[in-house]
C-alpha cells in the first residue's frame, strides 16, 4: 500500500490545519498512510505529496496539488474545493483530507496498477442552502451634534434588517429615509454571523429651528445635521 504526506501553503495558518487533513484521510485510508511531510525524515519514501493551498487561514478556497514523490515532484493532479462562509474551518480541513483519501484509494485498488480502473468517485455532501431572505439586528452606540453650539449628544441604536445580500467578509448597506435623510453603513465580519459595524447619516431639513428657554435663546437646530454610529452586527 502506498502513502501520500500531507503539505499545507496557507499564509497566515497557524499550523492547526495538517493535522486535521492527516487526521481525516487516515481514517479512511488507515493509520500512518497520511503522514505530516514535515514529520518525515529524509530517508523516508512516499509515492505522492499532497500540498493544500489555501487563499486564507480558513480555508475559504482550498487547492491540493498531488507531486509524484516530493514537494517539488511532477504535478499529477489536482482538486479544488469551495465552502460556504457557514462551514467551520476544521470541517473545511478535513474534507481536504477525505479527497486525499479518496485520490488513495482510487489507486489502491488492484485494477489501478494495470490501468483499468476508474477513479473512484467522492461524494461530498451538498452545502446547507442558504436561507431564502437574510435577516439580522444592529446594536450601536450614537453620537452627534444637537444644536449648532454646545456638547454633543450620545445614545443607542437598536434595529433590525431584512432581505440584505450576503458577502463573505465585508458588506456596507445604504438607506434612504423620509425626510431627507441619508445613512450608510459598513459591516466588517469578525466571527462567524458577527460583524463590527460604523455608520454615517446626515440631513438637511430646512428651514432650520430656534430653540428657546424661558425667553432666553438656547439654540439653533440647523439645517444639516450629521451622526455617526459605532456597533456590532449580528447575522444569524
Amino acid at each position: 500500500m502506498l502513502n501520500v504526506a500531507i503539505a499545507t501553503d496557507i499564509p497566515g495558518e497557524t499550523g492547526r490545519a495538517a493535522p486535521v487533513v492527516s487526521k481525516s484521510c487516515e481514517a479512511v485510508v488507515g493509520n500512518g498512510r497520511c503522514p505530516l511531510a514535515q514529520d518525515l525524515a529524509p530517508s523516508h519514501i512516499v509515492a505522492w505529496y499532497a500540498v493544500v493551498r489555501a487563499e486564507d487561514a480558513e480555508g475559504s478556497r482550498i487547492r491540493i496539488e498531488f507531486r509524484d514523490r516530493s514537494l517539488t515532484g511532477t504535478l499529477v493532479e489536482t482538486r479544488d474545493l469551495v465552502f460556504s462562509e457557514r462551514d467551520a474551518a476544521e470541517s473545511r480541513w478535513a474534507s481536504a483530507g477525505a479527497v486525499i483519501a479518496a485520490f488513495v484509494t482510487a489507486r489502491d485498488a488492484p485494477e489501478a496498477a494495470s490501468g483499468g480502473a476508474r477513479p473512484a468517485e467522492l461524494r461530498i455532501p451538498p452545502l446547507p442552502a442558504e436561507a431564502a431572505v437574510a435577516w439580522g439586528c444592529d446594536l450601536a452606540f450614537v453620537t452627534g451634534p444637537g444644536l449648532d453650539r454646545g456638547a454633543y449628544r450620545a445614545g443607542a441604536l437598536g434595529r433590525g434588517f431584512v432581505g440584505l445580500a450576503r458577502a463573505p467578509n465585508v458588506f456596507g448597506a445604504a438607506q434612504n429615509r423620509f425626510g431627507g435623510r441619508l445613512g450608510s453603513n459598513v459591516a466588517l465580519r469578525i466571527w462567524r454571523g458577527l460583524a463590527f459595524l460604523l455608520g454615517a447619516e446626515a440631513s438637511v431639513l430646512r428651514p432650520s429651528v430656534e430653540i428657546t428657554f424661558l425667553d432666553a435663546p438656547a439654540g439653533r437646530v440647523p439645517a444639516l445635521q450629521f451622526a455617526a454610529s459605532a456597533g456590532v452586527r449580528f447575522r444569524p
